[in-house]
């Protein structure tokens, strides 16, 4: 039996085992909630896992003086003490897995970080990769207008040669004092400023 000058305490310590259980389950309650609000969160699962071996702990040893007290209240104590092996070790085994939760998390961190490193240097280079292509379109582009405008300026030369070689023909023939030569004269002057223009194109080509 427990005398009355033990009450107090003994009220007190079934008060804080009963304030432990419901302290530990609000935070594992909080936990579950911030883990369901962030499923890929590390420090979110690390909380969840951390709180719910702390609210096994905190029932383990909660339960366990909770029941040391009745028991000894009336009058089981020899009973507690074949019980008190098996609340000891469901403690020890809480206690080592907050510890192994909380390693265990210190390793994922480290892991986290090194990817979130790893996808900024993935998404620079994806950056870099995107001006470079964007560099390597304009070239092209650029390329690809010269070598239509060659195209173009060869095509153009031919038919030029020939006029030219046509009005030639026909200066020769023509005598000095007809009017047709006049207009055959200016349409060779025209020809050579297409001749000249194009050799001037193809001497800038890229």
């Amino acid at each position: 039996m427990i005398s009355i000058s033990m009450l107090p305490v003994w009220l007190l310590d079934f008060g804080g085992a009963l304030a432990m259980i419901i302290l530990s389950g609000l935070c594992l309650h909080h936990a579950l909630a911030l883990a369901r609000a962030d499923r890929e969160s590390p420090l979110a699962i690390f909380l969840l896992w951390f709180c719910g071996a702390l609210f096994a702990l905190a029932v383990s040893r909660s339960s366990g003086h909770i029941l040391k007290h009745l028991l000894t209240f009336f009058g089981q104590k020899d009973l507690w003490l074949g019980l008190a092996p098996y609340s000891g070790s469901i403690n020890s085994m809480a206690f080592i897995v907050i510890a192994s939760v909380t390693l265990f998390f210190n390793r994922i961190e480290t892991i986290m970080e090194r990817m979130v490193r790893d996808r900024e240097k993935i998404e620079k280079n994806s950056q870099d990769l995107f001006r470079l292509n964007k560099d390597i379109e304009a070239v092209i582009a650029e390329r690809t207008k010269a070598g239509m405008a060659l195209r173009i300026a060869h095509e153009v030369r031919n038919p030029v040669t020939i006029i030219g070689g046509m009005v030639r023909r026909l200066l020769n023939v023509y005598p000095p004092e007809e009017e047709g030569r006049l207009k055959l004269t200016h349409i060779l002057d025209q020809a050579r400023k297409l001749e000249n223009l194009v050799s001037k194109f193809e001497a800038v080509r890229p």
